[in-house]
């Protein structure tokens, strides 16, 4: 019921599906809330509209991480629950109205894109050095964070190819089975740690094993569900235009 955020869950090599539980309501929300914006001046304006909206989200989501921190709550909630963590999310939606309905702010993305990608990863800096649970990283630095990637995925969509063939096609390959992967690496990191395998030879079981499985189960199980999904639920042409 992708109710891991809110609820323990079963074992520790499950923890991380919080964050596939609040995909899951951040994308059960969107189809309501796109229908409350197909009015006419929604249309007429989507840019300014979404940033609006947007906007008054991140405020409101900030907002309510301060009060928590300021009244003393525990940091997992803030980190895991959905309600806490929807901007980010509005966040890559409101980058995505600029992409298919601003192609004017999309040039000026290319034109900027040397400076957004360092200072995008500059504004990322501070939760690489403080504690996970920090209350600046549990409430600025989380807005930090989706600003700051935002803007490195900006500059990235607007660039050249930069890696070489033989490099670009492995990374290509991973990342198109990274959900898999994602969703069964930390089952395997237990088994890792069972083990008996010395620090550096488990480190290598650990990356090629998590990789193996995530390509096989996504095989089994992923590839053959987005198939049934094509044919029970077949994608309509993008009508989107610029």
């Amino acid at each position: 019921m992708f109710l891991q955020n809110y609820l323990p869950a079963a074992w520790w090599a499950r923890e991380h599906g919080w964050s596939l539980a609040v995909e899951e309501h951040f994308y059960l929300l969107l189809p309501p809330a796109l229908l409350l914006v197909r009015w006419a001046r929604f249309r007429r304006a989507p840019v300014r509209w979404a940033a609006a909206i947007v906007g008054c989200l991140a405020a409101l989501t900030l907002g309510r991480r301060l009060l928590m921190v300021l009244r003393g709550a525990d940091a997992v909630p803030v980190l895991f629950a959905t309600h806490f963590r929807l901007d980010a999310l509005a966040f890559g939606v409101l980058l995505s109205v600029v992409w298919h309905y601003a192609p004017g702010r999309v040039q000026l993305f290319r034109r900027l894109r040397s400076l957004l990608m360092p200072a995008g990863l500059l504004l990322t800096v501070p939760c690489y050095f403080l504690d996970v649970e920090h209350p600046f990283v549990i409430t600025l630095g989380l807005t930090l964070n989706y600003l700051g990637y935002g803007m490195v995925l900006a500059a990235a969509l607007t660039m050249p190819r930069l890696l070489p063939s033989p490099l670009a096609r492995p990374l290509a390959w991973i990342g198109f089975y990274s959900y898999s992967i994602y969703l069964w690496h930390l089952p395997w990191l237990a088994v890792c740690r069972a083990s008996g395998f010395e620090e550096a030879g488990r480190a290598l079981v650990y990356y090629a094993g998590s990789i193996t499985i995530g390509v096989v189960l996504a095989k089994l199980v992923e590839l053959p569900a987005l198939r049934l999904r094509e044919r029970w639920l077949p994608a309509e042409p993008d009508r989107v235009t610029a």
